[in-house]
């Protein structure tokens, strides 16, 4: 497993890695035990965020989407579809209601969460 990404939860308990095996792993920062392994995308991933509330996770890929998931589960919650190109950014905005995600095309695309 080569982590490529990696984010921390602002409560400090949860640690979000993404890889070169295009999977997007959940890890309890105490224990450093192994909480939820997500379905692999179809290409490796290129960032990891974790929403403000810290119930959801980005990830963006090579695959040109940006994918949402349930924490603790890393249960799939939504594929955000519309860049043509790799997407290696994304952040939330503080109160959770956008994501902004960059891509390799040239473009910026805000996502209402709402």
């Amino acid at each position: 497993m080569n982590i490529l990404t990696l984010a921390l939860s602002q409560d400090g308990r949860t640690l979000v890695t993404g890889g070169i095996d295009y999977t997007v792993r959940l890890w309890d920062v105490a224990t450093w035990r192994h909480i939820a392994t997500a379905t692999p995308q179809a290409d490796q991933l290129r960032a990891v965020s974790f929403h403000p509330d810290g119930h959801l996770v980005a990830s963006s890929s090579g695959d040109h989407t940006v994918r949402l998931w349930h924490v603790p589960t890393a249960e799939p919650a939504a594929i955000l579809y519309g860049h043509t190109r790799y997407v290696d950014k994304h952040a939330f905005s503080p109160d959770g209601h956008v994501l902004v995600s960059g891509a390799a095309d040239g473009t910026v695309r805000l996502w209402q969460l709402d």
